[in-house]
C-alpha cells in the first residue's frame, strides 16, 4: 500500500483568524484566490505562492465569498449577501485590486454559485427558486442581455 505524501498547509493561521472555504489558482499559477471567513464576514484574499503573502481584496459590498478569476486574471467574480441571508446573494465583478466593483444585473434572482465562461464574456450561475426547483442561468457580464434559464 502506497502512503500519501506529507503535505504542508499553505495557510495555517488557526480557526479563529481565517476559515478558508475555497481556493482557485490564478492563470499565472503563482497566485491563489482564497475565499473564506474572518470576523464573521466573508473575505477574499490573494495568496502569492512564491512569497506566502496574503493580501485581502477590499471588495464592496462586504461579505464577499465564492470568488473566481476571469481567464485574463484582470477581474474576479464573487458573491455577496451584504445585509441579507447567505442564500440571497448578489453577483459582482471587480478588478484584481478589489476596486471597480460592479453588480451583475440578474434581476430578482438570488445566486448560489457562479463561474466565468472561457472567453470571460459570460457568467453561469445557479439559483434555487421558492418552490425548491434549481435553475442554471447564463448572463453576459455587461448585463445587456437577460439571463437565459435552464431548469434542472
Amino acid at each position: 500500500m502506497q502512503r500519501a505524501p506529507l503535505l504542508s498547509p499553505l495557510i495555517d493561521a488557526g480557526p479563529y483568524f481565517f476559515d478558508a472555504q475555497s481556493a482557485t489558482f490564478g492563470p499565472d499559477a503563482h497566485t491563489v484566490l482564497v475565499s473564506g471567513n474572518r470576523d464573521g464576514d466573508g473575505d477574499i484574499l490573494t495568496l502569492d505562492l512564491r512569497s506566502g503573502r496574503l493580501t485581502p481584496l477590499r471588495l464592496q459590498p462586504r461579505g464577499a465569498r465564492s470568488a473566481s478569476w476571469s481567464q485574463t486574471a484582470h477581474r474576479v467574480l464573487y458573491l455577496s449577501a451584504a445585509g441579507g441571508s447567505f442564500f440571497q446573494s448578489d453577483l459582482y465583478t471587480a478588478d484584481i485590486n478589489g476596486e471597480d466593483s460592479r453588480k451583475v444585473d440578474v434581476g430578482d434572482l438570488h445566486v448560489g454559485f457562479a463561474g466565468w465562461s472561457p472567453d470571460g464574456r459570460r457568467i453561469v450561475f445557479n439559483t434555487t427558486g421558492m418552490s425548491g426547483s434549481r435553475q442554471i442561468f447564463v448572463v453576459d457580464v455587461d448585463g445587456k442581455t437577460s439571463p437565459n434559464s435552464h431548469r434542472m
